[in-house]
Parts: C-alpha cells; sequence; structure tokens
C-alpha cells in the first residue's frame, strides 16, 4: 500500500468515525451498568417482522442473532443509517472486533442475511410510511439519552471525580 492510499484509507475512516461519533458518546462515560453506549441502544431491540416477506423474516433471525452476540440489536434496529454500504462497512468492522476477541468472523452468509434484513427494513421503517413515526421516536431516544447522559456527568461532579467545566 502506498503512503498516499494509506493516508487516503485513514481520512475515510476518520471521517466514519467522526460520523459515527456525531451521534454517540465515549464507551467509559456510558451509564453504570455499560448497556447504553449509544442513544439507539435506549430503542426497541426488535420490529414487528410478521408482514415482511418470508425471507427477510428469516434474514431477521440471522441478523438478531448475530448481531446479538456483541450488541444489543435495538443499537443497529434504531440507528438513522439506511445505506447498504454503511451497514456493509460496519459488518467488516464488527468482524473485526470478534476476530480481535477471538471470536472468529461473521459469517459470509450471515452478512449478506443481516444486510440484506438492514437494507429492507431501513426502506420499509426509515424511509416509507413509517419514516414520521421512526424520526419522532428517534428524536426521543436521544432526549431520553440526554437526561442519562446528564445524570451521569452531574453524578460525576458530585463524586468530585471530575471537575465542572
Amino acid at each position: 500500500m502506498t503512503r498516499a492510499s494509506a493516508l487516503a484509507l485513514a481520512a475515510v475512516l476518520g471521517a466514519a468515525a467522526c460520523t459515527h461519533l456525531r451521534w454517540s458518546y465515549h464507551p467509559r462515560a456510558a451509564a453504570e451498568d455499560g448497556a447504553e453506549v449509544f442513544y439507539m441502544d435506549l430503542g426497541p431491540d426488535a420490529v414487528d417482522v410478521s408482514a415482511y416477506p418470508a425471507e427477510m423474516r428469516a434474514d431477521y433471525a440471522v441478523f438478531h442473532r448475530a448481531c446479538g452476540e456483541c450488541h444489543t440489536p435495538a443499537r443497529a434496529l434504531n440507528a438513522p443509517v439506511q445505506s447498504r454500504t454503511y451497514w456493509r462497512f460496519h459488518l467488516a468492522r464488527m468482524s473485526l472486533h470478534r476476530r480481535a476477541r477471538g471470536r472468529g468472523r461473521i459469517a459470509r452468509a450471515d452478512q449478506k442475511a443481516a444486510l440484506d434484513f438492514l437494507e429492507y427494513d431501513s426502506k420499509v421503517r426509515k424511509e416509507g410510511e413509517q419514516r414520521a413515526a421512526f424520526a419522532a421516536r428517534t428524536e426521543e431516544l436521544k432526549r431520553r439519552f440526554d437526561e442519562r447522559l446528564e445524570a451521569h456527568l452531574q453524578r460525576l461532579y458530585d463524586s468530585g471525580a471530575v471537575e465542572r467545566p
């Protein structure tokens, strides 16, 4: 890899990280139980797929199992992301995380099923007729997340561990 291509790759990954951090905060600042690292974690961890085609219901089961091994499926289900390209990038990143933890890669078939489900679900719930309801839920999750983050900060200030800015 040339220096220029390495710098370009670093820039792309940096931009993706900045985009990701736009709607999250650092895991070390998470609530004591560590469950809610991102605002999306506060949302439902399942969706009603009974009206989805049979293939999408099967893909949903694979998605729920594969993504639920490391974090709540709510993280992906409530994310505003709609792009298959982004989900491909994210699944590749998650596969790297799994390998680093000695859990192996996410199987190609599982990645495809998860991608197919996430793309279809985005079109139905995030872009389709349910778009307004999804946007309203997103704003509510952000509000609740900010309240929890503010309470966590207050505990840090009160304990003397952190000074107020």
